[in-house]
């Protein structure tokens, strides 16, 4: 185990580098120019209002609406991994 909850040792996300501020900036340009309906949630939300949490991705809340999420897929093709979580 890698210490990040129950994720094994050759988890993809282990392999992926921990997000940037600098990432979530280029993230947020493509979602603002196409104008995406999202809101930004965890560690980096709580950096933002000068709470300090560690983490190892960067979560947004998306509205589901068809066109949005076009808009969503568009602004993060060929660069983002994409992971589908449902309640």
């Amino acid at each position: 185990m890698d210490g990040r909850g129950d994720r094994p040792d050759n988890h993809p996300k282990k392999q992926a580098e921990t997000p940037k501020i600098e990432d979530l900036k280029k993230i947020c340009q493509e979602l603002n120019k196409l104008e995406a309906k999202y809101a930004l949630l965890g560690g980096f939300a709580m950096h933002y209002f000068g709470l300090t949490r560690t983490t190892y991705d960067i979560d947004f809340l998306v509205s589901v609406e068809k066109e949005n999420i076009r808009k969503i897929k568009e602004a993060l093709k060929q660069k983002w991994v994409f992971e589908k979580k449902t309640a």
